[in-house]
């Protein structure tokens, strides 16, 4: 009985990790830029822009106000989320769009890591 009860815990411990990655749109990050002065050696540390650009989905009501970054820093390495924050409820034929988020909550020379699920192109033929 006590294997079951901890067997089930687990699955729902899993289920819940799941639906928290779930929460975050499928993106097709297309280019990370860092830009600003990346001159090591002055002594202060120093903080640049970050531009992201990236595909989402959009059923015609979408753009760069509906998404926020959500950065996770570190000196070696920066873990960022896009987050939507405006649905989109329009119903248009679902497409991809270009979009782009900037942020200067990363530190110069750092890794950046996508954490949304990646969004697949799909190639449609007759």
């Amino acid at each position: 009985m006590k294997r079951t009860i901890l067997g089930l815990m687990a699955v729902l411990a899993c289920s819940n990790a799941a639906l928290a990655a779930s929460d975050l749109e499928e993106v097709l990050v297309t280019k990370v830029k860092m830009s600003g002065d990346l001159m090591p050696g002055s002594g202060s540390p120093k903080r640049v822009t970050t531009v992201i650009s990236f595909q989402a989905m959009s059923g015609g009501c979408t753009d760069e106000k509906s998404f926020a970054l959500k950065v996770e820093s570190s000196d070696k390495a920066a873990n960022v989320s896009l987050v939507r924050v405006k649905p989109d409820n329009c119903e248009a034929m679902p497409h991809p769009i270009d979009l782009k988020l900037s942020t200067k909550e990363i530190a110069p020379y750092s890794g950046v890591f996508v954490l949304n699920p990646v969004l697949a192109e799909r190639h449609y033929t007759h």
